[in-house]
């Protein structure tokens, strides 16, 4: 009837605020939207950065050992009389290899450091700490198969492993090789220790 017309209006009137809230609505969900974009990079960024901070304080704690003073002696260890379970038992003299040389520590402090034979698997020697700057010296027993081999060959190698730990528990291995050479047959000889890897763990 008469009022079909209006009634249409209304309701095309209708349609068209729709369309402007709905519109408007689009709008704030995209301004939503490109608000969290721009939060996530920023968080992403903050975490980057807090990333970069972390390795350089880690970085900035690392210690950096390096080996001087190599050296060695021939000794006679034994040759005396001793208790064993309140029996008198005497040692026979056996001449034993010992390897001696100094770690000096340029890096920062370097804590519960320990020299192992990589091949026996068998600690030589430890020290709780180096500090920054400080050298601790390093005495080891050399293994009686590398003296035999030493004794027929002239010249024997093996290896070392250094293991030690920064202030904040990360851990370090540095492998060692130790080269005994141009050994006379007697108590002269000529030898090398040097650090041929480092890794970080």
């Amino acid at each position: 009837g008469v009022f079909a017309p209006l009634a249409f209006l209304f309701l095309y009137l209708g349609y068209l605020q729709q369309g402007k809230e709905l519109k408007i609505s689009n709008e704030a969900f995209n301004k939503q939207c490109e608000e969290l974009k721009n939060s996530v990079e920023q968080q992403s960024k903050l975490v980057s950065f807090q990333q970069q901070e972390i390795q350089a304080k880690y970085f900035a704690a690392k210690p950096f050992l390096e080996i001087n003073h190599v050296r060695y002696s021939f000794e006679v260890e034994g040759g005396n009389t001793i208790l064993i379970d309140g029996v008198p038992e005497f040692q026979e003299p056996e001449e034993v290899l010992r390897l001696i040389f100094e770690i000096k520590n340029l890096g920062e402090v370097a804590k519960h450091i320990t020299v192992t034979d990589s091949n026996k698997m068998i600690q030589l020697d430890s020290t709780y700490e180096i500090k920054k700057d400080g050298t601790v010296t390093i005495v080891c027993y050399v293994d009686v198969d590398y003296v035999e081999e030493l004794i027929e060959q002239r010249a024997v190698e093996f290896y070392l492993v250094v293991k030690y730990s920064d202030i904040y528990g990360s851990k370090y291995r540095d492998l060692l090789v130790v080269k005994f050479f141009e050994y006379d047959g007697h108590e002269d000889a000529q030898v090398n220790v040097r650090i041929v890897k480092r890794d970080y763990k």
